[in-house]
């Protein structure tokens, strides 16, 4: 049956190929079967002496642009553009929307095999602009594929706000062609960009949403398998009871394992997470297992397998595997990291071809001219802006210094006046009650000046404080190890004691609030002490080597502690009030 289409083709193209207008029968059955049988639409259109004389142009164009999306859809890699831009610019002119947006999408997935992302990405956006949407003959089906390419792309760039944007519109117009699975399969892709983004109640939504819709439309494996990305953000989050029963699903209802419980090839990344749950149910011999069977697949240089053993081994209290699988850790992130410089350098050169740039010599060489003119021009802007800041900074310095004497020399003056009433007080205490009182009132409104006085130089203090604070050796350190260069090690115990003792010192009121009644836990005295420093959340991650979603929680059990608010958010205003 499944030939049925192609010999029916065949015959007409015996029998109609002889004129104009059964060519043009033919191309119309061509395009009808283009998504289902592209490789049949090639055997009949690949053969330019078949073609009757006299075609007209529009037919030879029409001829050309199903052939170019046939072999599109039987995943031919394009290696010139030069079809694809003529039959752009020929229905630019003359197609319909359907036609110049197919026309365009195909100059783009030229450009996409060819390296050159750019120029695919505004090729792409060309021909989503050509498609009318109100049209009741609008071709959604090749819309969706736009959409998608475009997803693709921003994936490779690690663009995830606008993967998600354009993975949206693929469902919403998937669900206009009637294309079910690709409309949920859109939307459960969406996950990992939002994981990727840490958005944690998004990947929540989007996992159940896309579970319910592929059981309502009986796809129970895919169900299943949407739940990959939300069982690791659970262990990641130590919700273990919740990461169970998920996990229990995925591996028995998505198809993807066999008998043996092996997990199909290419995503054998499961792995790790069930050595993070048997590690963190204190099942240390199963989770040994699983990292060790992660490590048959050298996946991401093995790097999660080395850091699960090293919990392993640590839990266990071995120090000599401890410090094995911390060095072999510490290897496969230099490699990983260089894998990502060697991927970006790949990526940046990926998106200017120069050997096809070279035609171009002349605007190349002006566009340099201009380069180097206005990189002068930001050059002296730079300086000028930075002469203006430091001497507004010397200014505010001067100023700063003038306001603290005129504040010092009324204090003196101040206080002064006042001694001199207490001893006036002092001689008088025998003389009548009216002379007393009215001593007494001087003395009052004199201690109130003197108040307004030190509330002032209090407030300078504090500021210069902040700056010390900020200046200092100890701090700078913290600051240098925060940015995870390569080869830098955490704090050790000696360090976070010299902090603790700065803290101490320069910030009495706030160190007593954290230590005193014992109820914050080291771990979140140290996220109290580097956030007052107006440490970020990925530094304070580093500094601690644990995620930046564990400091947030550790943030907000610090603030329901210290101040009783049920949030991280105002912690760190919190913190400077004290």
């Amino acid at each position: 049956m499944k030939y049925i289409p192609l010999c029916l083709l065949t015959l007409l193209a015996i029998t109609t190929c002889t004129s104009r207008n059964g060519y043009d029968a033919l191309l119309t059955s061509a395009d009808s079967l283009l998504n289902q049988r592209p490789d049949s639409v090639i055997q009949l259109l690949q053969n330019p002496e078949g073609e009757p004389a006299g075609l007209s142009t529009r037919q030879r164009m029409h001829r050309c642009l199903l052939f170019t999306a046939a072999q599109n859809k039987c995943d031919t890699v394009f290696r010139s553009d030069s079809l694809q831009r003529v039959l752009a610019d020929y229905y630019d002119l003359h197609g319909t929307p359907n036609e110049r947006m197919r026309a365009h999408y195909l100059l783009g997935r030229a450009y996409s095999d060819m390296g050159e992302a750019p120029r695919a990405l505004q090729c792409f956006q060309d021909a989503a602009a050509c498609a009318d949407t109100t049209a009741a003959d609008c071709d959604y089906h090749t819309l969706v594929s736009i959409y998608g390419q475009m997803a693709y792309l921003f994936e490779k760039q690690r663009m995830s706000k606008e993967e998600i944007d354009v993975l949206k519109l693929c469902s919403y117009y998937a669900k206009k062609d009637n294309d079910t699975f690709t409309f949920i399969k859109a939307q459960e892709m969406q996950i990992v960009p939002f994981f990727n983004l840490d958005d944690t109640a998004s990947c929540y939504h989007i996992t159940n949403l896309c579970h319910q819709l592929y059981l309502e439309n009986g796809m129970t494996e895919a169900a299943a398998g949407v739940y990959y990305p939300v069982i690791l953000l659970l262990l990641q989050k130590q919700e273990y009871e919740r990461a169970l029963p998920l996990m229990r699903q995925y591996e028995q209802c998505s198809g993807l394992f066999d008998e043996s419980g092996n997990i199909k090839p290419g995503l054998e990344h499961y792995y790790y997470s069930k050595g993070l749950y048997y590690q963190g149910v204190h099942l240390t011999d199963s989770a040994e297992m699983y990292f060790r069977k992660l490590l048959n697949y050298s996946i991401n240089h093995n790097y999660e397998a080395y850091k699960g053993l090293r919990m392993v081994f640590h839990a266990w209290g071995n120090s000599d595997s401890v410090m094995k699988y911390s060095s072999l850790c510490e290897v496969a992130l230099d490699s990983i990291q260089a894998d990502e410089q060697w991927e970006a350098l790949n990526t940046t050169l990926s998106l200017y071809n120069y050997n096809r740039l070279e035609r171009e010599a002349n605007q190349n060489r002006i566009l340099a001219e201009r380069t180097k003119t206005w990189a002068m021009l930001i050059m002296i802007l730079v300086l000028a802006v930075f002469a203006i800041v430091y001497r507004r900074h010397l200014v505010y310095k001067k100023k700063r210094q003038d306001e603290l004497g005129k504040i010092a020399s009324g204090y003196m003056e101040t206080l002064y006046k006042y001694q001199k009433a207490e001893r006036q007080l002092s001689l008088i205490k025998t003389s009548t009650d009216s002379i007393i009182r009215e001593n007494q009132k001087e003395i009052d409104s004199l201690n109130q000046q003197l108040l307004v006085y030190r509330q002032k130089m209090e407030s300078l203090k504090r500021k210069d404080i902040e700056t010390a604070l900020q200046r200092s050796e100890t701090v700078l350190l913290f600051k240098d190890k925060a940015k995870g260069k390569k080869n830098q090690t955490a704090p050790d115990q000696t360090e976070w004691h010299a902090l603790a003792s700065l803290l101490e010192e320069h910030l009495p009121t706030f160190y007593t609030a954290i230590t005193q009644d014992g109820s914050l836990s080291e771990q979140e005295k140290r996220t109290c002490m580097l956030s007052r420093l107006k440490f970020s959340n990925g530094e304070i991650a580093i500094l601690l080597d644990t995620s930046p979603q564990r400091i947030t929680n550790v943030k907000k059990n610090s603030n329901c502690k210290l101040f009783g608010e049920e949030t991280a958010t105002s912690l760190n205003k919190n913190l400077m009030n004290l």
